[in-house]
């Protein structure tokens, strides 16, 4: 090329002298590709290459040749031994070797290529030029156009390449992306049910227990007596377990929830190159892992909640169970340490009673501190236990009432312990104290029987002495001195003796000592004078009138009873021999004197007449009544009436009889039948204070009888006071029973003038509720009473009957016809009633299940059911015998309860039955819990009558004024005024005046 010009071609640029015009263009057919080296590049020679290698290794010599002292590039350092090369400079000599060797190769390589260039290019054909023009044709393009084409479909193709490695790159990194998202949901769902299958395992040990680790069942009462040590002692490290579960589930559920959101928002939005794909669909993708994560950490989260609770429930168990099983096992252990001192009491009492006492020790502290004790610790191991446990279900809201009852089975068994053996204890000391005195009695009286035996037989033996009648008088003195001490000795026995059973709890009077009878007048003086004795007859305190025997009879636990009156029958009896035996051999000690001496005046004047009198010579008995005993009772009468007089004011009373019904009678009384009121409560309260007030101003009395009986009116005062707290919640019950009758009057008031007034109904139904829930609450602590129980039962099925009536009110669309009390099936009684008459099929049902026996007529039989609907049927009835019968306005409720007319109010028929002709039931019905002195009987008591459906105890009382019930009273005026003609009626009236 010439200087100026630029070179413009694609190959590569002509020598100098070629012209440049043939390098202008060129025809697509040529090989444009530009050569890779130019020949001149490669002319190099070896000895330069190894120059420029050589000079770029010297510093790396001097480098290395320094620190070993090789010396300069001469020749190695004279310190160097040898002078040998340093094996670092043969090892850089060695590479510069190789580098040089391989440096060599690549140049013969390029030379070898340039060669094979040169022959390349000599094939390649002439290059177009302006003497060889380009052919043209319409179809072909131009260079720079076709190159403009080339060069745009190379580019359009790598920019397609492009985007399709760019989608596919954003397809595999969201699909890496969700499988790595996937792999972590599936971790958590394993952690997930791992931890659910623990918890389970933990839950089920909590709730159930195990084969060696039992768990108290609460709703049983076997838990107070069972074994579940390993349970309790394992419940702390299990509920550690527990709560560590807990907070592991909570942070687990919380991830999982998360991840799983992740993974389905992934899931759901992959790229836009995806979405945009042909048939591409979100809802495609069918993975539910996300949704079954999510449930199962929802079932985690729930069983987290119930392990939460059957910890909490554990606790609570553990520690109301140790309060019940402390109570429990201690009241065990308590009666049966009780019923082990009872029977040693039983055979001390045994043993020391009298006739027939045995040598035993006086002295019972010991036996007395134990009771102490015992006593104490039924306060301490049991009640302070009861009532932790009776906090703790009212604190944790537990309804465990088999678990309760249990217990207050239990604690009911020991609660008449204390005042048990406190009797049996002072009955122990009454009788050894009874059969001391008696011993004393026999003692002194035996004494004074050998005094009045020597006086006889030296009577006996001064008839051959010449100073006989000087003797005798001295001997007759000496008898006249002991018949005076025998009768001192005699009059002070009343106070000395006591007496153990209460009936026959009074001391000796002078009907109870036999007196020897009183010599006939046609007795002779011929009587022997060694005659023996006069055997005292039989007394007659022997066979007591009234009967009082110790039945010592704890828990099961029977043993012979000790009959107290036969034992004080045995000590009168005793008593009143030594006494007559006393008075016998001093009656016969008198008449061995007299005769003695009417002999010796035979003897000395045996031809001297008597001289005749009017009054005949009788005899003087040998032992006149009024002189024996005469003054065995010489104490004040107004003290002694007072107390007699206090005493009847007391068993007037009742206390007894109306706290704890005697079961035995053969027939009802209004006192047992009947739940005490306030007012008697009050009442009796006020005249036991007033007893005791009158007792208490006996108390410093002189006289031992007066004392005695103050003492013993004063344990009967103390064992009624011992019932009031009782008398005061059967009161309570009482006052709540009739709260709970006048809500139940007011919601029938209610019920029956019903007109679309739902807040008012529904208001007296919650009050009547509210007094139910109120009778429930106060009959707890009576509920052994059969009235409470009969009241509980008749106001329950009450409130039913009610509910039903409410219901009927409130949504009368849910009226049905169909009867709400089935049938009872009658028993074959007396009473037939009129099958057409729904009325009297009621009372017939009421009057057969009553064991009564009661004529009841009706007035009429024209009321007759032909509709099985429901009807408010009503009707008159002669009740009771003739010239007592009562005219009685009956009606029928909705819930088949026959309602009587009273007053201004309705009475349920069975419950006026009850309170009008008690004297014609049969018995009273047994009740479970007797009198506090007798013992409990662990059996139930089956009663006479059928507590179910329809009985005649359910007394549905609705005491309603007349004002309260216009509809009724007119019904009843109606019906009154329409059967008023009546001749069926009229002849009642006839018969009942008659």
């Amino acid at each position: 090329m010439t200087r100026g010009e630029t070179y413009t071609g694609t190959g590569p640029p002509p020598p100098a002298d070629k012209s440049v015009s043939r390098y202008i263009t060129s025809p697509d057919t040529t090989i444009d590709t530009p050569r890779v080296h130019h020949s001149g590049s490669y002319r190099l020679d070896r000895p330069y290459l190894v120059s420029v290698t050589a000079a770029r290794s010297h510093p790396r010599f001097s480098n290395a040749s320094a620190p070993v002292g090789s010396g300069s590039v001469a020749g190695g350092s004279e310190r160097q031994e040898g002078g040998v090369v340093p094996d670092q400079l043969l090892d850089l000599q060695d590479e510069l070797d190789a580098s040089v060797e391989e440096l060599g190769r690549r140049v013969t390589w390029c030379g070898e290529l340039e060669e094979h260039w040169k022959l390349a290019q000599s094939c390649l054909p002439s290059p177009i030029t302006d003497s060889f023009s380009r052919p043209s044709y319409p179809a072909y393009p131009e260079n720079d156009e076709y190159n403009q084409h080339a060069k745009d479909a190379l580019v359009k193709a790598r920019t397609d390449a492009s985007d399709v490695i760019k989608k596919g790159k954003e397809g595999v990194d969201w699909y890496m992306r969700l499988l790595n998202a996937r792999e972590k949901v599936l971790s958590k769902h394993s952690e997930i049910k791992e931890l659910e299958g623990d918890i389970r395992q933990l839950l089920d040990f909590l709730e159930r227990g195990e084969d060696m680790s039992e768990r108290p069942d609460m709703s049983s009462q076997h838990c107070l007596d069972g074994n579940f040590e390993q349970w309790i002692k394992a419940i702390p490290s299990k509920s550690a377990v527990a709560l560590q579960y807990i907070e592991q589930s909570e942070s687990i559920c919380n991830r999982s929830t998360f991840l799983a959101l992740q993974y389905r928002n992934l899931l759901k939005t992959p790229p836009r190159s995806i979405r945009e794909q042909a048939g591409w669909e979100t809802g495609f993708v069918n993975d539910d892992l996300a949704d079954q994560v999510d449930i199962d950490a929802s079932q985690l989260l729930e069983l987290r909640q119930q392990t939460l609770a059957a910890v909490q429930i554990a606790k609570e168990d553990i520690e109301i169970l140790d309060r019940a099983q402390q109570a429990f096992i201690s009241a065990l252990s308590i009666r049966n340490e009780g019923l082990s001192i009872q029977r040693q009491l039983e055979n001390l009492i045994q043993k020391t009673a009298y006739p027939s006492p045995q040598a035993i020790q006086k002295d019972h502290d010991e036996l007395k501190h134990t009771v102490a004790q015992l006593v104490s610790r039924i306060e301490k191991q049991v009640m302070g236990p009861f009532s932790s446990f009776e906090s703790l279900i009212k604190i944790h809201q537990r309804q465990l009432l088999s678990l309760r009852q249990q217990l207050l089975s239990a604690i009911s068994d020991i609660t008449d312990l204390p005042s048990q053996l406190s009797r049996s204890m002072d009955l122990l000391e009454r009788v050894q104290n009874q059969t001391t005195i008696v011993e004393n009695v026999e003692a002194e009286a035996e004494k004074m029987i050998a005094d009045v035996t020597v006086i006889r037989e030296e009577a006996q033996q001064t008839a051959q002495r010449e100073d006989t009648n000087n003797v005798l008088d001295s001997l007759l003195a000496k008898i006249e001195k002991l018949e005076k001490g025998a009768k001192s000795w005699e009059s002070k026995l009343s106070q000395r003796v006591p007496f153990l059973a209460s009936g026959t709890n009074e001391h000796l009077s002078s009907n109870d000592l036999d007196t020897i009878p009183a010599v006939p007048p046609h007795l002779t003086l011929t009587s022997s004078s060694s005659a023996p004795p006069m055997t005292p007859p039989l007394s007659r305190s022997n066979t007591p009138q009234q009967s009082s025997t110790l039945g010592v009879n704890i828990y099961g636990a029977h043993s012979a009873g000790l009959d107290l009156a036969s034992v004080d029958g045995s000590v009168k009896a005793a008593v009143n021999d030594q006494v007559l035996a006393v008075g016998s051999h001093i009656a016969h000690c008198k008449s061995v004197c007299r005769s003695t001496i009417l002999t010796n005046q035979q003897q000395v004047i045996p031809d001297t007449p008597i001289p005749p009198t009017n009054t005949p010579d009788v005899l003087e008995p040998c032992v006149v009544a009024e002189d024996i005993s005469s003054s065995i009772l010489e104490t004040p009468s107004n003290d002694l009436d007072l107390l007699e007089q206090l005493r009847k004011q007391l068993d007037n009373l009742q206390v007894e009889e109306i706290v704890h019904p005697i079961t035995l009678r053969p027939t009802w009384t209004l006192t047992s039948r009947h739940l005490p009121t306030q007012k008697t409560a009050e009442r009796m309260a006020k005249i036991l204070g007033d007893i005791s007030g009158s007792v208490q101003s006996l108390v410093n009395s002189s006289s031992h009888v007066i004392l005695s009986e103050a003492e013993n009116l004063k344990q009967s005062l103390t064992s009624r006071e011992m019932l009031m707290p009782r008398l005061e919640q059967l009161a309570q019950v009482d006052g709540a029973i009739k709260a709970c009758d006048d809500a139940h009057s007011q919601l029938l008031d209610k019920i029956d003038h019903y007109v679309e007034q739902k807040e008012r109904l529904e208001e007296a139904a919650r009050d009547a509720k509210q007094a139910l829930d109120y009778v429930l609450e106060c009959s707890v602590p009576v509920n052994d009473d059969s009235r409470v129980r009969r009241e509980v039962k008749r106001l329950t099925d009450t409130k039913k009957d009610l509910e039903i009536l409410v219901e009927e009110c409130l949504h009368p669309e849910k009226l049905k016809e169909k009867n709400l009390v089935p049938s009872a099936q009658l028993k074959v009684k007396e009473y037939v009633p009129n099958s057409r008459s729904k009325l009297d099929v009621a009372i017939g049902k009421v009057i057969n299940k009553l064991d009564i026996d009661i004529p009841v007529r009706p007035v009429n039989q024209d009321i007759l059911g032909s509709s099985s609907e429901w009807q408010d049927l009503s009707g008159q009835y002669w009740i009771g015998f003739e010239g007592r019968a009562k005219l009685c306005f009956c009606r029928i409720l909705r819930s088949r309860t026959v309602m009587v007319r009273v007053g201004g109010g309705w009475v349920e028929l069975s419950k006026y039955l009850l309170d009008h002709f008690t004297e014609m039931m049969d018995s009273f019905p047994q009740q479970t819990t007797a009198a506090p002195s007798l013992r409990r009987s662990r059996s139930s008591a089956i009663s006479l009558f059928n507590m179910g459906v329809g009985s005649p105890f359910v007394a549905i009382q609705f005491l309603r004024k007349a004002a309260d019930s216009p509809s009724a009273r007119e019904k009843e005026k109606e019906k009154l005024g329409s059967k008023r003609s009546s001749p069926i009626k009229g002849r009642s009236k006839r018969n009942l005046m008659a």
